[in-house]
């Protein structure tokens, strides 16, 4: 045999035999091989799936328990919805009040609706029922020149005020 172009040293030998590897005694025995899964003996992959976890977590509970979208809101045991469209020179804006609370008080509900310098005062009576609801429209008039979007609705029951925000909404959008 001659000497091939990769071999470093002709006086080095390689010798193989299955048997005396498999009679030593720290040799792993391949034949019992245990099942392996994805993550069995890779912490780093265990570290990302529950940091992705984590993070998904505290974003839901943001989401859905600590947002409130500025054209909703909740004031003295109601809950409130603001809605807005533009049509022509006019915005129409609907406020929708749900009682939800058990000692809620009871009266009326003002709310002062307004968009540049164009505003509109209504009130309405309270529900009385819990789960009950009472909606409040006003129609906001503009004269000249491109009206402000922007609707704001100050909301005042009993002692109470919050104020809801909500960008009017062109027909069919």
């Amino acid at each position: 045999m001659g000497r091939r172009a990769e071999d470093p040293d002709p006086r080095l030998s390689y010798h193989y035999s299955r048997e005396e590897r498999l009679e030593q005694r720290d040799a792993p025995d391949l034949s019992r091989r245990e099942a392996s899964g994805v993550f069995r003996g890779n912490r780093s992959l265990i570290v990302l799936l529950v940091d992705i976890l984590l993070i998904s977590l505290l974003f839901l509970v943001y989401r859905f328990v600590l947002y409130s979208p500025p054209h909703q809101g909740k004031l003295e045991g109601y809950t409130m919805a603001l809605d807005a469209l533009y049509v022509g020179d006019r915005i129409f804006a609907g406020l929708s009040v749900t009682r939800s609370g058990r000692n809620a008080p009871a009266g009326r509900l003002f709310v002062k609706f307004s968009a540049g310098r164009a505003e509109v005062r209504e009130s309405v009576e309270l529900p009385r029922i819990r789960g009950e609801s009472a909606h409040v429209a006003g129609i906001l008039l503009f004269d000249e020149g491109q009206p402000e979007l922007e609707l704001t609705a100050e909301v005042d029951i009993g002692g109470g005020r919050t104020v809801l925000r909500r960008r009017a909404k062109f027909p069919g959008d």
